[in-house]
């Protein structure tokens, strides 16, 4: 009893007391309850009520004054006033589906069964023959018309040139409209033929075969700085538009001086050319083509503005031909299976390989000579110049070559891809062998891409090591063992994730700034110098998303940047 006495005494000591409001004590004699006052800030208040008032309104004065509740008004209404990004642009046309009849078991419908049987069995295919003595059916006979011609590679035909009538139907039905077969054409000859008049007619070439270096001067800081803080992406109704159906892969911007036009590539093989300032009733501007089969990794306009160089992982690369209106193949991998005089013989080996980068090769004013690189490490020349030759065909890598950029003597070339490094070439001295790299560079983990700047004194490499790494005077190393040491390095979150086509830091064409996509929040696209790193990010309304390929517009007069992301919207800035 004592012990339990001696707990329960301990636990009553130990436990917190239960507090109450406390209540005013009653005196003795004639004393009352002394009245509850209530002031607040040297007021003395009737009731509580009255003081708890003047609170409220202190606190709504204090908010007035700071400016809070004017800000939250202002961001309400534009949330309201806000509307969706690329708003304009292509659409998917709705198309009434038939119902197609169930089928039937012939069996059941009393229908004499077809008399096939497998007549040869390899590598796992059959071979299905009949006797001859099969009725086809109505059903049949419609499911063999509606069956589509295939091509080698799943391509879009047999290499044969593509009019802009064909390009726009093979979109097919879910994006043709009416109109956009008529439109595209009036687009073709009365906006990107006159455009090359015009830029032949100021351009004045010289007769050399190899174009000369561009002069040394660099532009002024304060026209740059002003160039920088102008560029705007708010306009949500210019600025944005769908120009392909899905996930952008190649963007390129049209030379012309005077207008903005962009094309983009996405990776089901559509092609979709923006003309930014040519929104009429009809359309908003936004052309679409399909050519391709597989995804239009790069997009490149020749310098005259008339032709548009595309390369796909369906193996092809294809030129659209403003003044002839029409997508000619000029080159496309193939298997033993074709004849040795087709340009692109035996150079698909099967399983795993596309064609992954091409460019034009800036030497010659012809633009009929461009590098191909591949899946599989290799590079290649192609010379349409004589009937169309492959020129070389060169094992540079194991693994896959993301890029290719020629430096401006027309010598030097740099490679960049899966094997983590960006590699210096000289293109004089090919060996028959083996070819062995000028220089390398190791940048970690794989390289996005590697481009030389215009003049060629820097390389601006995206790996995927979170950086953007800066090589200066690349083109002048020397054989050595010694591995190359960036001249800088910047640090930038280069993890698209799946879902995102990788960032591309691509360079001005005539100026040392390059620009790149960015994972910030906001959305925003950044631009960059070697020197002082970082010199603007640009986000805006019309920038929702992230964009992963971006480029410059060539004009020299005022900045202009287009960036691409993978739902097939373009965002102009400028």
């Amino acid at each position: 009893m004592a012990r339990r006495k001696a707990s329960a005494t301990s636990q009553t000591a130990s436990s917190p007391k239960r507090t109450t409001r406390s209540q005013p004590k009653e005196e003795s004699g004639d004393d009352v309850l002394s009245p509850e006052v209530y002031s607040f800030e040297g007021v003395v208040y009737d009731t509580y009520q009255e003081m708890v008032n003047a609170k409220r309104q202190r606190n709504q004065q204090m908010l007035r004054e700071s400016g809070l509740l004017t800000a939250k008004e202002e961001l309400a209404e534009m949330q309201m006033k806000r509307k969706p990004a690329a708003s304009q642009g292509i659409k998917k046309r709705k198309v009434e589906v038939t119902p197609t009849e169930r089928r039937k078991s012939k069996r059941i419908a009393g229908i004499e069964s077809e008399n096939i049987y497998v007549e040869n069995e390899s590598a796992g295919r059959f071979t299905i023959a009949s006797d001859g003595n099969t009725k086809s059916t109505e059903g049949d006979v419609e499911e063999k018309q509606n069956v589509r011609q295939e091509y080698y590679r799943n391509r879009v035909n047999d290499g044969e040139d593509l009019s802009i009538e064909k390009a726009v139907e093979l979109t097919g039905s879910k994006w043709v409209q009416e109109s956009s077969v008529e439109t595209a054409i009036k687009f073709v000859r009365d906006e990107l033929v006159p455009l090359i008049d015009r830029k032949m007619a100021n351009n004045h070439v010289s007769p050399k075969s190899v174009r000369s270096l561009g002069n040394d001067e660099k532009p002024d800081e304060d026209w740059l700085k002003t160039a920088l803080n102008e560029l705007s992406v708010d306009d949500v109704d210019k600025c944005a538009a769908k120009v392909v159906p899905d996930r952008i892969y190649g963007i390129a911007v049209h030379p012309s001086s005077d207008q903005v036009i962009a094309a983009a590539g996405d990776k089901s093989g559509y092609v979709g050319i923006w003309n930014v300032d040519g929104a009429s009733k009809v359309n908003d501007g936004v052309h679409l083509f399909k050519y391709h089969s597989g995804a239009v990794s790069c997009l490149e306009w020749t310098s005259s503005g008339s032709k548009l160089l595309s390369g796909s992982y369906d193996g092809t690369v294809r030129v659209f031909d403003v003044e002839k209106e029409s997508m000619v193949q000029h080159f496309a991998t193939v298997d033993e299976s074709f004849g040795k005089d087709h340009l692109g013989y035996n150079l698909d080996t099967g399983y795993s390989f596309w064609t992954q980068y091409a460019c034009i090769d800036s030497r010659f004013m012809t633009d009929q000579c461009f590098f191909v690189s591949t899946s599989i490490g290799t590079a290649l020349h192609v010379d349409l110049r004589s009937k169309g030759q492959v020129t070389f065909n060169r094992q540079w890598s194991e693994k896959k070559i993301n890029t290719l950029s020629l430096h401006p003597n027309g010598c030097s070339m740099i490679s960049g891809g899966l094997d983590c490094t960006v590699k210096l070439w000289d293109l004089r001295n090919l060996s028959k062998n083996r070819d062995v790299p000028v220089a390398e560079y190791f940048g970690g983990k794989s390289i996005n891409s590697a481009y030389f700047s215009p003049k060629g004194q820097f390389v601006v490499a995206t790996t995927m090591s979170d950086k953007l790494d800066i090589i200066k005077d690349f083109h002048l190393e020397k054989s050595s063992s010694k591995p190359t040491k960036p001249w800088k390095s910047i640090r930038h979150d280069n993890k698209t994730g799946r879902w995102l086509t990788t960032f591309n830091a691509r360079w001005h064409p005539s100026l040392d700034i390059f620009c790149v996509g960015s994972m910030a929040r906001p959305r925003r696209i950044e631009i960059f110098s070697p020197e002082t790193e970082l010199l603007r990010g640009i986000s805006g309304d019309a920038l929702t998303a992230v964009a992963s390929r971006c480029c410059f517009h060539p004009s020299t007069d005022h900045l202009i940047v287009v960036g691409g992301n993978s739902s097939g919207r373009v965002t102009v800035v400028r």
